[in-house]
């Protein structure tokens, strides 16, 4: 698939990346924007091992997919700013704002997005609903393995995140080469990598290509990341997000969670759907006893397509 690419500007320095998968059929359908998570850039959402990729899906299915690296991820590049100045602020209040208003511009007649948030990329879109509780033109939202309130917390997540002041202060470079590197060991020792990915199904074959979605992660991020978990809740300029989320009333809200994601467990990803509260609001997890489903298998198992992909599409055609 061959994407069309725009470079939205912010008001303070940046060069947001979006790319825009056209559908199958021209119809009248809200278009999807995707905001990808943490340590990540959108490579993934188009690009699967052994099938049709999220987006090629969705595309089959007939919405217009827009995928957006924010300031740090990807092709996004600053104009103006320190590339090491990235927060949870400016990611949720200011990039996510500038991405919906440059997928409108260029959707003659759409008057929200469907958001799609994945893990991390989930958590600052429920900030900026948060933020935005009435003026937020956003028609409905999917959260992919994103957490809301860190009500429970994997001990080697617990152990990465547990000083603020040190995470904020070591920078792991070459996060991409390294992955490249442990990616073909994964297959060999799967219970290494089970906090991830279920690697004893996924095809790794193609892990040189698989690596081109991870990004270095932000020193910055790290801190404000440590913070939250320490918090439990997320609070961007005074807002606590898991309360303010109970005032965004008009947004249905679909939940896709992993049976076994170790980066983000069901526990801390349900309670968006005590606060977000619209009937047509629903919960999946994906994953059974033995095809159990981890973080990265959410967008790459063998059957993401089935557990992951068609109960998006079912959903957003009942809207």
């Amino acid at each position: 698939m061959t994407p069309r690419i725009l470079y939205p500007d912010t008001h303070d320095g940046w060069q947001l990346e979006l790319k825009h998968f056209s559908a199958a059929t021209p119809n009248d359908r809200p278009p999807l924007l995707f905001i990808p998570g943490y340590g990540m850039n959108t490579f993934i959402l188009s690009y699967h091992p052994s099938g049709k990729s999220m987006v090629e899906y969705l595309c089959d299915r007939g919405w217009d997919v827009w995928t957006c690296n924010l300031r740090g991820q990807g092709s996004a590049r600053p104009t103006g700013t320190d590339r090491d100045d990235v927060s949870l602020a400016q990611l949720a209040l200011i990039d996510i704002p500038a991405a919906i208003d440059a997928v409108l511009a260029a959707s003659p007649g759409a008057r929200n997005v469907s958001l799609v948030g994945c893990s991390l990329g989930a958590s600052l879109s429920y900030a900026y609903l948060a933020h935005n509780p009435s003026d937020h033109r956003v028609g409905a939202m999917i959260g992919i393995g994103g957490p809301l309130v860190w009500r429970e917390v994997n001990p080697l997540v617990r152990l990465a995140f547990a000083s603020p002041e040190l995470a904020g202060k070591v920078r792991i470079k070459k996060t991409r080469a390294l992955a490249k590197l442990a990616l073909p060991f994964a297959r060999k020792v799967p219970s290494l990598f089970s906090l991830y990915m279920n690697a004893s199904r996924l095809d790794l074959s193609t892990s040189n290509k698989l690596v081109k979605t991870v990004d270095d992660p932000n020193p910055k991020l790290n801190r404000e990341i440590a913070r939250w978990i320490k918090r439990r809740d997320l609070v961007l300029r005074g807002v606590n997000t898991t309360e303010a989320l109970a005032k965004v009333d008009d947004v249905p809200l679909l939940c896709i969670m992993g049976n076994k994601d170790g980066v983000v467990p069901i526990n801390n990803a349900m309670p968006a759907l005590a606060h977000m509260r619209p009937p047509t609001s629903k919960a999946i997890i994906a994953g059974g006893a033995r095809d159990w489903f981890a973080h990265a298998d959410l967008f790459i198992a063998p059957d993401a397509d089935a557990q992951v992909f068609a109960p998006m599409a079912d959903w957003l055609e009942t809207l």
